[in-house]
C-alpha cells in the first residue's frame, strides 16, 4: 500500500512527535532523578550535622566542667588533697565519669575518690599530663579500653592555670558507651551513622567486623576520600563500590573525628536507597553496600 504525500507527512511527524516526547520524557527523568539526589544528599548532610552537633556538645560539655575545675582549683592558696577532692567529686558526678584526677607540678596526685597515688606514680611524664601542658589548653585522648572498666574510654584533660603558669593538669577518663549508642541508635532515612578517628579508622560502627580498620584501605574506591576529609570539614563523597554508585555525607568535629552516613544509587531506572541492609534484608552491609 502507498502512501499519498500528505499520510507521508503526517506518519513522519507522527514518528518525530513520539520520539521528541520519548526524548523529553528521558530528560525530564534525568533530570528529575538528579534533583532527588541532590535533595537526598542536602538531607542527609543537614541530618549528619545535627548529630556531630550532638556528638560535639557531649564533649564539649565534659571539657567545660572540667575547665571550670581547673578555675576553681587555681583559686586555692596551695592545692592540697583536703581542700580538691570536693570540688574534684562535684565534677566526677557532674560529668558521669569513672574517675576525676588532678596531677601538680610537684609530682603530686589527687583522685576524687581521695585514692592514694600508686608507689612512683609520676603523672608529669603522663600522655594526659604532657599534652595538655604542650598544648596549653584542652585535650581528649584517642578510644581505648578501660583496664577496670573493659569500657570504651576517653581521656579529657585541662591546664591549671596560675598566674598565667600551669602547675598542674585536672584530667577524666570518661567511658563513650553512651555517644556511641546515641550514634547506633540515630535513624536515618534508609541509612546508618559510623565515626572515624583522625587516622581513618573505624571507632564507632554497627558491625563489629570493621571496628579498628581504615576505612581508606578497603576498597580503591574509597582512596580519595582521605583527600576529601583533610581538605574540608563536611561534604558528600561518591564512589563506586561492587559495581554500585554509592555516596556518604561526612563532617569533621574539632577532636579529629569523622561523622558519616553512606547512601547508594542504582542505574536502574528506580532510585533506590537501602544502606543497612543487604538484598535478602538480613544483614548490615560495608559502607551501604
Amino acid at each position: 500500500m502507498k502512501l499519498g504525500f500528505k499520510q507521508k507527512i503526517l506518519f513522519f511527524s507522527g514518528v518525530l512527535l513520539t520520539l521528541s516526547l520519548l526524548v523529553f520524557a528521558i530528560v525530564s527523568y534525568s533530570a528529575m532523578k538528579e534533583t532527588l539526589v541532590k535533595e537526598l544528599e542536602y538531607k542527609q548532610l543537614a541530618e549528619t550535622k545535627t548529630l556531630s552537633l550532638d556528638i560535639e556538645s557531649w564533649l564539649n560539655s565534659k571539657l567545660t566542667i572540667t575547665k571550670a575545675l581547673s578555675h576553681n582549683l587555681a583559686k586555692l592558696t596551695l592545692i592540697t588533697k583536703e581542700n580538691s577532692i570536693s570540688s574534684l567529686s562535684l565534677a566526677k558526678n557532674a560529668i558521669k565519669a569513672s574517675y576525676m584526677y588532678a596531677g601538680l607540678d610537684d609530682g603530686t596526685m589527687i583522685y576524687a575518690s581521695g585514692k592514694a597515688k600508686k608507689e612512683g606514680y609520676d603523672p608529669r611524664v603522663r600522655p594526659w599530663y604532657k599534652d595538655a601542658i604542650r598544648k596549653n589548653g584542652p585535650v581528649l585522648t584517642d578510644i581505648y579500653i578501660s583496664s577496670s572498666s573493659k569500657e570504651p574510654t576517653i581521656s579529657g584533660a585541662i591546664p591549671i592555670f596560675i598566674n598565667n603558669q600551669a602547675k598542674g593538669v585536672t584530667a577524666f577518663d570518661l567511658s563513650i558507651r553512651t555517644i556511641m549508642d546515641k550514634v547506633y541508635s540515630t535513624k536515618f532515612e534508609g541509612g546508618y551513622a559510623f565515626v572515624i578517628d583522625k587516622n581513618g579508622k573505624f571507632i564507632m560502627h554497627p558491625s563489629q567486623e570493621f571496628m579498628g580498620k581504615t576505612i581508606y584501605s578497603i576498597d580503591k574506591s574509597l582512596q580519595d576520600l582521605e583527600k576529601k576529609i583533610l581538605a574540608t570539614k563536611s561534604g558528600v563523597y561518591e564512589y563506586n563500590y561492587k559495581g554500585e554508585n554509592k555516596f556518604l555525607t561526612f563532617i569533621k568535629i574539632n577532636n579529629g573525628w569523622t561523622i558519616m552516613v553512606p547512601f547508594f544509587k542504582t542505574s536502574k531506572t528506580s532510585f533506590l536507597i537501602s544502606p543497612l541492609y543487604d538484598t535478602s534484608g538480613n544483614s548490615f552491609c560495608l559502607l551501604g553496600s
